[in-house]
């Protein structure tokens, strides 16, 4: 079920979208909400570089759910913290 090469290709799409939104952070930000937000670029810069990650998330939980790891997919839930 696990394809590296999906995994690697994922990794690379995320990646690629995730540096070109930290590049492009400040003006986006200037053009989408205006100056009084540009105090924002660090954190868009942190989230930016959660889209990876993402990416990869989604991946492993549909490949993970059809293939024999519905226990650690319990497990992991499981012992995951809260939300908030």
């Amino acid at each position: 079920m696990l394809r590296p090469t999906i995994l690697l290709t994922l990794l690379g799409a995320g990646a690629a979208i995730a540096a070109g939104l930290a590049m492009a952070r400040q003006p986006l930000l200037m053009l989408l909400f205006g100056r009084q937000f540009l105090a924002a670029g660090p954190l868009l810069l942190l989230l930016a570089w959660a889209v990876p990650l993402d990416f990869l998330t989604s991946y492993l939980s549909n490949a993970y759910s059809h293939g024999a790891w519905e226990n650690s997919i319990l497990l992991c839930t499981a012992i995951a913290p809260p939300a908030t």
